[in-house]
Parts: structure tokens; C-alpha cells; sequence
């Protein structure tokens, strides 16, 4: 089984943490290590503690078919109302499951999706190629907005 574990974005000093399939251990202990005393941290330990494993794993499921989702309309425009209403959508779920997700934290969590790396193939993975360019182009367009 695929154990619960963290990715984390962090720019302009905001601390941001995601659950994602396939990261490894020893990249959660250097998330608490790294933003273990931010307030996002703070809430995510603090939703995830009596968690199972099932449930970790649900809300990182929940997470990664809206992505799916994105794949699906990735070659739409990332301002288009399809793609606008995902990223409310991603920036409700991960409210509900792991932190209060601002617009200064989602556009962090933006730029780290399209950054390359981990979180990068993950999304790809989930779906198809540029499905991490694209939501993280729509995250901006959206962020530029929000309060």
C-alpha cells in the first residue's frame, strides 16, 4: 500500500504542506523540520493526527483526482470557468483536509507544482503531461483575484 506522506512548497516564507502519493519519508521529516513551527504545519498535524492511514490516503486520493480533473481540460485556457472552478475546488480540498489554504499558499503551491521534481511527475502522472503547468497557470490567474 501507498504510505501517507508529505510534499511541501514553500516561497515568499509561507510554509505549505500537501499530501501526495509516492513522496518519500524521509522528504516528510525534512518538511517538519523546515516548517514544523509554521501555523500550517501547525494545522495540518493537528487534522491529521488521529487519522488512519485509510483516511490519509482518501484525502490524498480526493487530491490527485482533481488533478485528473485538470489533465481532462488541460488544453483549455487556464482562465477559462472550467479551470477557474478547479482551483476552487483544489483550494477547498485542501482546506477541508490538511490547512487553511490562502491565496498566498495556494499561489506557493502553484509554483511548486510547475517547478519540476516530485510533485511535478505526480500531477503529470495523474493527469497526462502539462497538467502541472496547467493548474499551476490557473492557480495564478485565480490567485490574482482572490482576497
Amino acid at each position: 500500500g501507498n504510505i501517507n506522506t508529505l510534499a511541501v512548497a514553500a516561497l515568499c516564507d509561507v510554509g505549505c504542506i500537501i499530501l501526495a502519493e509516492g513522496v518519500s519519508l524521509d522528504e516528510a521529516a525534512q518538511a517538519k523540520a523546515l516548517w514544523g513551527s509554521t501555523d500550517a504545519y501547525q494545522e495540518y498535524a493537528s487534522k491529521t493526527q488521529g487519522q488512519s492511514p485509510e483516511e490519509q490516503q482518501q484525502a490524498a486520493s480526493a487530491l490527485m483526482a482533481i488533478f485528473r480533473e485538470f489533465g481532462a481540460i488541460r488544453n483549455d485556457a487556464p482562465g477559462s470557468f472550467a479551470a477557474q472552478a478547479l482551483v476552487a475546488k483544489l483550494r477547498l480540498q485542501i482546506s477541508q483536509s490538511y490547512y487553511h489554504c490562502t491565496p498566498e499558499i495556494l499561489r506557493s503551491l502553484g509554483a511548486m507544482y510547475a517547478a519540476g521534481g516530485s510533485m511535478t511527475e505526480h500531477i503529470d502522472a495523474a493527469g497526462g503531461p502539462g497538467t502541472a503547468d496547467f493548474t499551476a497557470k490557473a492557480i495564478a490567474i485565480y490567485c490574482e483575484t482572490a482576497s
